[in-house]
């Protein structure tokens, strides 16, 4: 956080998280409107509006999902809109059709299958076997804030486990 508040740019970070010392934005599903204008600005091809309006309403007009299922429709000459949707329907990303390189943004040299590329975005390795079973915890809960005291009731932490609880969440916090 040092590091980002030295340098001289405005800097957008996503997270469940809600710290204290950032100042918050909440974000709302993205709206239909500005999904098709996010979608069309990588993938150039005429489409019809249900094919498109049904493709993004599968994928929950989830921002980079929507980036990048137009770039690799752009660069998928063989098949038009709808049978890219009737592949993602039927085998989700990882059909073979849809596997075009994708560059990661912050480091344009690594670049990925667009399968792999999102599950590098869910990598597990570097955490702790505790932060492993805490996030497979918070699966289990409906998505809002959540006081850590009733945290502490609903995943049964004991008194004298609390504070390497607390400090687990910090950790995830901080890896995002």
């Amino acid at each position: 956080i040092n590091f980002l508040e030295s340098l001289r740019w405005k800097v957008l970070m996503t997270s469940r998280a809600n710290p204290k010392y950032l100042t918050t934005i909440t974000l709302h599903e993205l709206p239909k409107d500005y999904a098709r204008n996010l979608f069309q600005k990588f993938y150039n091809s005429e489409t019809k509006d249900t094919i498109l309006n049904n493709l993004l309403s599968h994928i929950n007009y989830h921002t980079l999902l929507i980036e990048l299922i137009a770039k690799v429709s752009e660069k998928n000459k063989k098949y038009n809109l709808e049978r890219i949707f009737e592949i993602l329907k039927k085998q989700d990303l990882k059909a073979s059709h849809l596997q075009y390189k994708v560059y990661k943004e912050i480091e344009k040299s690594k670049e990925d299958k667009l399968f792999k590329y999102i599950l590098s975005l869910f990598d597990f390795s570097n955490l702790t076997e505790n932060e492993k079973r805490y996030l497979f915890l918070f699966a289990l809960l409906p998505s809002k804030e959540y006081d850590v005291n009733k945290l502490f009731i609903y995943f049964g932490i004991k008194e004298d486990e609390e504070i390497d609880f607390i400090e687990n969440l910090d950790d995830l916090s901080i890896k995002g």
